[in-house]
This record gives structure tokens, C-alpha cells and sequence, in this order.
């Protein structure tokens, strides 16, 4: 018989749960990132630019846990996972059996993989390498939560899955550990301010290039024209920014 969430009784069952477990590694590197120990029944996220060596930590953890008996689910998004690679990390021992490697970027498929995991008890920790990278193109399950919840942009669909993923972590005492980059929001707003530039040269040089008229109204009139271009710029960069910052901290708020 299922428990009535309602009751005080099954409240006083959540309580007995050690909400502040940490799994204590060999690596005194990895303990002291998580302070004190990777924590159990949560959702971490490592962030930073490309290429420092994200997902080699992340195989290093996922090493120092199955050493310890706990099992892992790694979800290899970028799809760089390779049998040396798992090799070189000390994991071969343990593929196949304790660590599971899942090449997988479809964020509707990864929300039903998670599912199934937690609920079948089948992993004590979960990685996914990285959420900048999941693509939600192809939807094929309409009755899916994160199917449901499209709005608009990526962005939606990787704040629903943080939803779900946080709900998975409380009620099956899961553990997710998952990468996000920054570089790619750096590129994005250096890309559009040269492109913006150039777009502000070429109008600029268009309007005044080659103009010898010194009568005043012909001259005002295209000083109208250079701030029109200098607002258009400024309006598309400024909203460029405000949303791609605002959809960053929205990810990290839900996650």
C-alpha cells in the first residue's frame, strides 16, 4: 500500500534519512571540491570553460566511487568517450558491470533514462557530460514532462530536465553530477558584437562616405541617420545579453 504523502507519518519516515551523507574518496582533491565529501541524495553542477579538463574529474570521480562499491551511470552527451579513455581513467575493471557508460544527447531520451534508473534502483550516481551540449530536436514521446513543458529555446527543455533531475535526487536518493560550459555564452556575445561592428561600419560608411554637401539640414539629417544605426545596435546587443544572461541564471536557479 502506498504512503499518503498527506500523513505526518510519512514525513517522520523522510526525516529519518541522512539528508547530509558525503561519500568520502581516496582523492583528498575531489573530497575537498564538495567539502568534505561528494554528497549523497543531490545534484551537483562543475562549470567553467572548455577543454580544463571537466570530464576528466568527472571519470576520476566516478573511478574513486566504484572503489568504494557504489554504482554509476555515465551519460557521455559529447559522445568523446572512448575505450582508452576509460582505460586510462581505471575504469575498465568496472565497465560493463559497476560503471555503465550511455552515449546518449536527446534530452527526451535521457529524461525517460533517468527515470528508469532511479526508479529501478539501477545507479547510486549519475554523470552527465555536459548539458551544453543536449539537443531537443527530436521528440517522439508526446506525453513526456520535458515534451510538455516547450516554451521556447534549449533553455526550457534543460531547465525541465534540472526539475526533474532534482525530483529524482530527493525521492531515490540519487546523486547527479553533471558539466555546463561558458565558453560557448562568451563566443556567442563576442561573435555578435563583431559582427554588430562591422554591420555599424558598413551603414556608417554608406550614409556619410563620399559626402561633400555642407548644407545643414542635408548634414542633420543624416547625424538622424548615424544615431538610428547607433540605437538599432545598441537595442540588438543589449536584448542579445539580457536573454542569454537571463536563461543562464535561470538554469542554475532550477538546478
Amino acid at each position: 500500500m502506498a504512503e499518503n504523502k498527506n500523513s505526518l507519518e510519512y514525513y517522520r519516515n523522510l526525516s529519518s534519512l541522512n539528508f547530509t551523507e558525503k561519500v568520502l574518496v581516496e582523492s583528498n582533491v575531489i573530497n575537498a571540491m564538495f567539502h568534505g565529501g561528494i554528497p549523497r541524495r543531490s545534484m551537483l553542477q562543475i562549470v567553467s570553460e572548455s577543454g580544463v579538463g571537466k570530464s576528466t574529474v568527472l571519470l576520476q570521480m566516478a573511478k574513486e566511487l566504484c572503489d568504494k562499491g557504489y554504482t554509476c551511470a555515465f551519460i557521455d552527451a559529447e559522445k568523446g568517450l572512448s575505450t582508452n579513455t576509460i582505460k586510462d581513467s581505471g575504469l575498465s575493471k568496472y565497465y560493463g558491470n559497476q560503471f555503465v557508460a550511455i552515449p546518449e544527447s536527446d534530452i527526451n531520451k535521457i529524461n525517460n533514462l533517468l527515470h528508469n534508473i532511479c526508479t529501478n534502483n539501477e545507479a547510486d550516481f549519475v554523470f552527465l557530460d555536459s548539458i551544453a551540449v543536449l539537443d531537443s530536436n527530436s521528440f517522439s514521446d508526446s506525453k513526456s514532462e520535458i515534451t510538455n513543458q516547450k516554451v521556447g529555446g534549449d533553455s526550457k527543455y534543460i531547465r525541465a530536465l534540472l526539475k526533474q533531475m532534482n525530483r529524482l535526487a530527493i525521492e531515490h536518493n540519487t546523486t547527479f553530477i553533471y558539466i555546463n560550459h561558458i565558453i560557448y555564452a562568451i563566443i556567442s556575445i563576442a561573435v555578435l558584437f563583431i559582427v554588430i561592428t562591422f554591420l555599424h561600419k558598413i551603414l556608417s560608411n554608406f550614409h556619410f562616405g563620399g559626402v561633400s554637401s555642407r548644407r545643414t539640414g542635408k548634414r542633420k539629417r543624416l547625424v538622424r541617420e548615424y544615431a538610428r544605426i547607433n540605437l538599432f545596435c545598441f537595442c540588438v546587443v543589449s536584448g542579445y545579453c539580457c536573454s542569454l544572461i537571463s536563461s543562464i541564471f535561470l538554469m542554475i536557479s532550477e538546478a
